[in-house]
């Protein structure tokens, strides 16, 4: 539009299709305040109650019911995002969006006054729907340099009713400040005024809405929480169960352990059935598990019981032959299969093995039940075959390795010396006379050898 131009025609609508139009210099600093007042306006919902007014609602307030039960937002900002080309008039869409602004906002700063652009989109605005719905934002400097001159007056009758240019007082929004709360509030002045409504009511219900947001959000929490300390309880509930049952499972295991005569391994079970200190808290005190372990340990024992097994040993064969070291350190078996067993005799832990098949003189004729164990010492053990003239084999009864071994050994009968490590021999000759032989177990060396007449 050219200076002294006027407008066709017009006629306000009945509908806006921009809440405001704003208007403003292309530089940096005004263009982000124009951005924030844009956001603010777009995404602002009104709070309940508070119903944006359009021109000629004033009278109407069916239109506002109605306007209040289909949207709280205010509506898209018009924001020419591009520096308008020289030319004496405005464009064509510049004049249509201005014609479909409810409001215009205009970014005031020292530089606004050397825009014809913002001057022009000013004087189209207020020739299409007056000066009452122009906003004033001030982005830098002071009202007096930054406020375009054609706001700061206006023509109003006199006393005598005759039309005047009179003083105006332009509304405004002061957007230079750099507190955050402080700018908060001028967003929110400028809201009011784009919907038409009362700053201080606005700002009231504003309140309201985000205390009554931060209640709903605490509630929330404690709901959250709430929800969140049920279902720790039962987790928790569900797995101290589980231990529950798991320590009846070990104390039930160990009473079974201690009736085969494993005694080690009850012991065992029910320690896995308890916690570990009066201080640990990962387990339950289940009384089965604490009576198992007391069984195990005999704390209280039955006085008519007068002896308990320390442990049991499964054996995949028969045994035919068992020797064991006099002072309780060792033990030995030997099965049907021919298989010998070394073991600690207050545990029953196996220590080492050997096989009969590598000391007889026929193995694929082996006969165990043939062969007998005998312990003399403190850790030897003779393996002997009962047959005339059979072999004998001497073993570190504690590692299981081989000391010595003879064939061809005539003996009718055996006996070890308990006190030292020696054994003796007897061989009954047919002449009458009974040999005895004393044997050193360490180095089958014979210590002593008498014959004896028997007068047969």
């Amino acid at each position: 539009m050219r200076r002294g131009e006027s407008l066709p025609e017009y006629e306000e609508p009945s509908s806006f299709t921009y809440a405001a139009f704003i208007s403003y210099r292309h530089l940096p600093r005004d263009t982000e305040v124009a951005q924030q007042v844009q956001k603010a306006i777009e995404t602002y919902r009104l709070p309940r109650g508070v119903v944006a007014k359009q021109p000629g609602d004033e009278g109407n307030s069916a239109a506002r019911s109605i306007r209040s039960k289909t949207s709280s937002s205010l509506g898209k900002c018009f924001r020419d995002e591009d520096e308008l080309a020289a030319s004496p008039s405005l464009p064509d869409s510049i004049q249509e969006a201005l014609a479909q602004s409810r409001s215009l906002i205009v970014v005031c700063s020292p530089e606004t006054q050397e825009s014809a652009w913002i001057q022009r989109e000013i004087e189209t605005f207020i020739a299409l729907h007056g000066r009452e719905r122009i906003i004033c934002v001030l982005a830098a400097g002071s009202s007096e340099e930054s406020i375009p001159p054609i706001l700061k007056t206006r023509m109003m009758p006199d006393a005598a009713g005759i039309m005047r240019e009179m003083p105006a007082e332009p509304l405004a929004a002061d957007l230079r400040p750099e507190s955050k709360n402080k700018r908060k509030a001028e967003l929110l002045r400028i809201i009011a005024a784009v919907a038409n409504c009362n700053y201080d009511d606005l700002r009231r219900r504003h309140r309201n809405r985000k205390r009554r947001l931060i209640t709903a959000a605490a509630f929330a929490i404690l709901a959250l929480i709430a929800l969140i300390s049920v279902l720790v309880h039962q987790t928790a509930r569900s797995s101290e169960e589980a231990l529950i049952a798991e320590s009846k499972y070990l104390a039930a295991r160990s009473q079974e352990q201690l009736a085969r005569g494993e005694r080690l391994q009850a012991i065992q079970s029910a320690l896995d059935a308890l916690p570990s200190s009066e201080a640990d808290r990962s387990r339950p005190l289940v009384p089965e598990a604490q009576e198992a372990l007391e069984n195990a340990l005999l704390v209280y024992p039955d006085p008519d019981q007068t002896w308990r097994p320390l442990y049991a040993i499964d054996s995949d064969s028969d045994i035919v032959s068992v020797a064991h070291d006099v002072d309780g350190d060792w033990f030995a078996t030997l099965n049907d299969s021919g298989l010998i067993e070394f073991r600690s005799l207050s545990k029953g832990a196996l220590t080492a093995t050997a096989h009969l098949g590598d000391y007889a003189e026929h193995p694929e004729e082996l006969t165990p039940s043939e062969w007998s164990l005998e312990a003399t010492g403190d850790r030897h053990l003779l393996l002997m075959s009962q047959q005339a003239n059979g072999s004998m084999v001497c073993f570190d009864a504690l590692t299981g390795t081989l000391v010595w071994e003879h064939e061809q050994v005539c003996a009718d009968s055996f006996a070890s010396a308990q006190d030292e490590d020696t054994f003796g021999l007897t061989t009954f000759m047919g002449d009458g006379n009974l040999d005895v032989a004393v044997i050193d177990a360490a180095t089958s060396n014979v210590r002593e050898c008498q014959s004896l007449d028997l007068g047969v």
